[in-house]
């Protein structure tokens, strides 16, 4: 705006006229900064993004499968994990993540684990997931060893951290995210739809199926979100659910609510429930309290 009203200066006799032209100026630059502001954001995040993208990306491409069948079918699998001595104790850290645990969790059972802010929840998932290799101890799912082969317990395990993960597409693109148009399965998609609770839900929707939910589903409500996400395990059968602080950003309502539906899913996947909030966890078999890294089941 300073270079335009100076340019504009030398090539006018009258400065005044100037003013209309400069206010013009002035409020398009103000409904501008906004975009501006956002631009800069989502650039940002994509220097930020771009190494963890390019190494998801190689992984990919060098990550194959010999056998897709029988990855389907070990899905639908009911699943035991077993820890024994496990212990996890980050490089440089002075005190240990986790402390000797040992405990095993039934195929179809439904495990709650609470505990404060840096007590070890995190730790505790990301080693069960293979993300961490434990420092002394063994994990078992089945009877496969995570800690040697931390791909295995992947075909089994549908992770729904606190914000979940749409993209700004349909419903049916959210639920079989990973597929083309070509490769989603209608039958499939219904039956996930209906363990999820979701079939009422979209059949309100203007497009069904086809209604885009908007970017990070803003046209679902919370539970919704968290539902797609259930149905996404589903779709893709997956045994072992890991819900990681997942209600926790939900209203007191849509929490019960969620809290109900996963009471019907017992003895239908493996669940590991993960909250600092002890009356989330009601629906659980079975709670553990992890404190300062060591895990001991609360009596309720």
């Amino acid at each position: 705006i300073v270079g335009f009203a100076l340019l504009s200066s030398f090539n006018t006799d009258d400065p005044n006229s100037l003013i209309p032209t400069l206010g013009i100026f002035g409020m398009a630059a103000i409904r501008i900064l906004p975009l501006a502001r956002n631009f800069s954001f989502t650039l940002n995040r994509i220097r930020y993004s771009k190494d963890s993208v390019k190494t998801l990306n190689n992984y990919l491409k060098t990550e194959t499968y010999d056998d897709h069948n029988e990855i389907e079918t070990a899905n639908k699998e009911l699943v035991t994990i077993t820890l024994d001595k496990v212990s996890y104790k980050y490089p440089n850290a002075d005190k240990i993540g986790l402390n000797n645990i040992s405990f095993t969790i039934k195929a179809g059972e439904h495990i709650g684990i609470v505990g404060p802010s840096g007590a070890g929840k995190t730790t505790l998932v990301d080693t069960l997931l293979g993300l961490l290799r434990p420092t002394a101890g063994q994990i078992l799912l089945n009877e496969y060893d995570v800690v040697k082969e931390p791909n295995k317990i992947w075909q089994y395990v549908a992770y729904l951290p606190q914000d979940i993960f749409l993209i700004d597409g349909t419903v049916r693109q959210n639920i079989a995210l990973s597929q083309t148009d070509d490769e989603v399965s209608e039958e499939k998609i219904h039956h996930a739809l209906g363990m999820a609770k979701l079939t009422d839900v979209v059949q309100g929707l203007p497009k069904g199926l086809d209604t885009n939910i908007g970017e990070n589903g803003i046209m679902l409500s919370g539970g919704q979100r968290q539902r797609i996400a259930l149905a996404r395990a589903f779709y893709f059968n997956k045994s072992l659910i890991i819900l990681d602080e997942a209600t926790s950003a939900l209203d007191v309502e849509t929490e019960a609510q969620i809290i109900d539906y996963l009471k019907t899913l017992k003895r239908k996947v493996t669940m590991i429930s993960i909250t600092h909030r002890q009356k989330s966890l009601e629906y659980c078999d079975r709670i553990f309290s992890i404190k300062n890294g060591s895990l001991q089941e609360v009596l309720t």
